[in-house]
């Protein structure tokens, strides 16, 4: 059975050489070893991010929500890091819906108090007064500002049933415009050696999880490494020494060692979509899950070797 073993294992390659009088067999013999790994580091990006209408603002409202998150890390015993700080205007564009709208009072003090005509100037025209305004409501498309805009100027309307002024509209116009507003922003990334609590952490951080990550670390492919190159080493030296044996050979030179690893799936460290699918599944009682399953990682090795007869 070892023997069989060994042919599965090992591929030989012969050729028969005189050189100074001395002869010798060169052949090439190949060994494989294989070993199962799972991800030992797993991480957790968070972003924070607020939209206002001014930088201090916006700024205020992140550094509240950061130094807060903070605090609660740094009591958890894992290691993060915090980016740069972020500011920056909004290149978002929306859609802004308006529509020029006349009042009409005999009682001026009714749109001194009137939410849309307090800080305007009215104008008496006869018995009344008068003053005209812009009434706007914005959207993400066209269909959605023309809808806000129709329901404001109903309640306009509405409301001048119940104030006593009368109400004129002209065609509303539509148009694209940029937002004028600022972003704050800035990410901590959080990294554990646990799986569990990677998992027990997005729970308390839900609605600011980017992704979440899971990796072998670099000791680990150092040591797997090693440990493999060991496995395929002592393999192929067993079966330099059969050959030598089989072959009645007296002995042998190494000349060169070469491997190279073969499936090494555990090595891409990015695993973005998955977790990104759990997190939009999973309700934030749950937390999000990684990938921490087996994986198969194979190393190739090969000895060119040289036996003599004598």
């Amino acid at each position: 059975m070892k023997y069989i073993l060994s042919l599965l294992l090992v591929v030989c390659s012969v050729n028969a050489y005189a050189k100074d009088d001395k002869a010798f067999t060169a052949m090439s013999i190949n060994a494989e070893a294989s070993q199962e790994v799972k991800p030992d580091t797993f991480v957790l990006n968070l972003n924070f991010k607020f939209t206002k209408d001014n930088k201090t603002d916006a700024q205020k409202a992140l550094n509240n929500e950061v130094s807060k998150a903070l605090t609660e890390i740094k009591s958890l015993d894992v290691k993060h890091e915090v980016s740069n700080f972020n500011l920056y205007p909004s290149n978002n564009y929306t859609y802004k819906s308006s529509a020029d709208v006349k009042f009409n009072v005999a009682d001026k003090s009714i749109l001194e108090k009137y939410r849309y005509t307090a800080d305007k100037k009215l104008t008496k025209v006869g018995k009344y007064y008068v003053v005209e305004v812009e009434v706007s409501k914005f959207g993400k498309n066209r269909s959605e500002s023309e809808k806000l805009l129709e329901r404001e100027l109903r309640k306009i309307k509405d409301e001048g049933s119940i104030y006593k002024f009368s109400v004129n509209r002209y065609k509303a116009r539509h148009e694209s415009v940029k937002e004028d507003m600022f972003i704050a922003e800035q990410n901590i990334k959080i990294e554990t050696k646990k799986a569990e609590k990677l998992k027990e952490i997005s729970k308390q951080f839900a609605g600011f999880i980017v992704n979440a990550d899971s990796f072998v670390s670099e000791d680990l492919k150092q040591k797997q490494k090693q440990e493999l190159f060991k496995k395929a080493y002592d393999k192929a030296i067993a079966e330099v020494e059969f050959v030598k044996k089989t072959m009645n050979m007296k002995s042998y030179d190494i000349t060169r060692v070469s491997y190279s690893n073969r499936n090494p799936q555990p090595y891409r460290n990015k695993m973005y979509s998955k977790a990104v699918m759990f997190e939009s599944l999973a309700s934030a009682d749950q937390g999000i899950s990684v990938n921490e399953s087996d994986e198969k990682v194979i190393l190739n090795l090969s000895l060119d070797v040289k036996f003599y007869k004598k």
